[in-house]
């Protein structure tokens, strides 16, 4: 699987030399590749009203936990969010969910899944499934 986002950034702090009207600047640069949610369906094709199982999995890379993760997974149109607290996710660890979604209309669905937590935020991942009618 490729990487995820890149995000990247500037952590800047700055003062006042004692005695003088000189400041100063401390600077770090970063670059940060965000991991991949994973999002797998338990199948492609689904039946007009039978409900889909899909995996939500997420990999914590860094070495301190994410506290406060949330999933937020999402159908165009066809679904109110469903929104899970996942708590914290331990340093280097993979968290994995799966939710059981009815399906109510036919043709292509697209479900996006989003995880946030107080450390990273705005992993995504998506899967498309094919509703059919009975």
């Amino acid at each position: 699987e490729k990487g995820g986002k890149i995000s990247s950034g500037i952590n800047a702090e700055y003062g006042e030399v004692d005695g003088s009207c000189q400041i100063f600047t401390i600077a770090d640069q970063y670059s940060f590749t965000k991991p991949n949610l994973l999002l797998t369906p338990s199948k492609k094709r689904v039946r007009k009203g039978e409900s889909i199982k899909l995996k939500i999995q997420v990999q914590n890379p860094l070495s301190v936990p994410l506290k406060e993760g949330k999933i937020r997974l999402e159908v165009a149109r066809t679904l109110r969010p469903v929104n899970i607290n996942c708590g914290v996710v331990k340093p280097k660890h993979k968290m994995s969910v799966t939710v059981s979604v009815p399906t109510k209309k036919v043709g292509d669905r697209q479900f996006i899944a989003t995880f946030d937590s107080t450390e990273l935020m705005d992993l995504q991942g998506e899967c498309l499934v094919t509703v059919v009618d009975k």
